[in-house]
């Protein structure tokens, strides 16, 4: 025994080991001790977080489930991450973002959702922050284009050329519905020839 200390008695005092650790604890020497943040206990197991979960503090009991627009693709999450521009998730406990599909994008962090490119507007890659505008008077007939070919003339003119992005003002006496080209107007002038053709024959024949 050591010089000055009763029988039995150590240094570092008397030690209480418990029988059991409560949850978010383990057993070391100095008694229960918090688990570690990333990890947890229950019924004396610890074990880390799993992907797509998360523990900031130490002495977790369970690890909470990344809410939407973040996500951890790693066990031992301290955090989760925010999703960033041009990628999403909309549901809680997700390892992975996922990148926006063509026709939608997302320009801010952490987002939910990737937004549908309004009408005039299109975006032709996954995981896009913003879409493209189309050319000047040029529009989409749709939300959620795809790509530039989606961008026609808007009513009243026309495209002067396949694969063009000048649009003409649609000639006096004519109609130009959106989308309308080279070939509608055309087809429609030859239209409207028969049409008078037709008309002025009808009226001789009633002459005669």
């Amino acid at each position: 025994s050591s010089p000055g200390l009763p029988e039995g008695e150590c240094l570092l005092g008397s030690l209480e080991i418990p029988e059991v650790c409560p949850d978010g604890t383990h057993l070391q020497a100095r008694g229960c001790v918090p688990v570690s943040p990333g990890r947890y206990s229950q019924d004396e197991k610890e074990v880390p977080c799993r992907p797509g979960y998360a523990a900031a503090d130490a002495g977790s009991s369970a690890c909470a489930p990344c809410v939407a627009g973040t996500a951890a693709n790693a066990s031992g999450a301290l955090s989760c991450a925010l999703c960033q521009p041009g990628s999403y998730v909309a549901t809680w406990g997700e390892t992975d973002c996922r990148q926006c599909e063509p026709g939608r994008a997302a320009r801010d962090v952490g987002a939910t959702t990737c937004e549908f490119c309004p009408v005039g507007f299109y975006s032709s890659a996954q995981g896009a922050l913003e879409c493209t505008p189309c050319a000047h008077s040029m529009v989409t007939l749709e939300m959620a284009a795809t790509n530039a070919t989606g961008c026609v003339c808007e009513a009243g003119s026309y495209m002067a050329a396949d694969g063009s992005s000048l649009c003409l003002q649609c000639p006096p006496g004519m109609t130009c519905p959106a989308a309308s080209d080279l070939r509608h107007l055309i087809g429609a002038s030859r239209a409207e020839a028969a049409a008078a053709a037709g008309s002025a024959g009808g009226g001789g024949g009633g002459g005669g």
